[in-house]
C-alpha cells in the first residue's frame, strides 16, 4: 500500500510542473487567412478561411481551364479553438468539371469517354482540423453527376494567417 502511494505522489509531482493548456478562445478573436491546399476540388487549389471560435467558413477552388475547373465551399461548427487550432463538424457542397484528356494530368489518366469533361456535384459532412497554418478536410460527397456517389471529399494545406 505505501509503495502505491509513493508511486501516485511520484506521478503527481511530474505533472504539477507541466505547463498550463492552452486556453479557449474568446468570442472576439476571428482569424481570417488565405492558402493553398491539395485535394478536391481540382488537384490543387485556393482556399481563404474565416475562423471563429464557434464556427469556420472556408471556400475554396481553382480554375484551369475551360473544362477544369472546380469550386466547394463549408461551414463547420468548431467544437474546440484556441489561437492556432481550431476543429470542427460541419457541411461541405462543391461542384467540378473535369476532362482528363484535356488537362494538366492528361498523360496519368485515361477516360472511358473522350466526349467532354466530367461532372460532379456534391454535398455532404466533413471534419475540419486547423493547426498552426495546417488545414486537413475529410468529408463524404453525396451528388450527382458522372462519378459515383458517394465521393471522398479530401484536402490537405497550409493558410496563411492575415488577422
Amino acid at each position: 500500500m505505501k509503495r502505491i502511494l509513493l508511486f501516485v505522489l511520484c506521478l503527481s509531482s511530474l505533472y504539477a510542473d507541466a505547463p498550463a493548456v492552452e486556453q479557449p478562445l474568446e468570442e472576439s478573436q476571428s482569424t481570417l487567412a488565405l492558402g493553398i491546399d491539395v485535394g478536391s476540388p481540382q488537384g490543387v487549389n485556393l482556399r481563404a478561411g474565416f475562423f471563429h471560435p464557434r464556427f469556420s467558413l472556408v471556400a475554396g477552388g481553382m480554375y484551369w481551364s475551360s473544362e477544369n475547373y472546380g469550386y466547394e465551399g463549408s461551414a463547420s461548427f468548431n467544437f474546440f479553438s484556441s489561437r492556432n487550432f481550431y476543429q470542427g463538424l460541419g457541411v461541405v457542397a462543391g461542384y467540378f468539371s473535369n476532362n482528363p484528356l484535356n488537362g494538366l494530368m492528361s498523360n496519368f489518366f485515361s477516360a472511358p469517354h473522350t466526349n467532354g469533361a466530367y461532372q460532379y456535384t456534391y454535398v455532404g459532412p466533413e471534419y475540419s482540423l486547423y493547426l498552426s497554418g495546417f488545414t486537413l478536410s475529410l468529408g463524404v460527397g453525396f451528388g450527382s453527376g458522372d462519378y459515383a456517389s458517394p465521393q471522398i471529399i479530401f484536402h490537405f494545406g497550409y493558410l496563411f494567417r492575415l488577422i
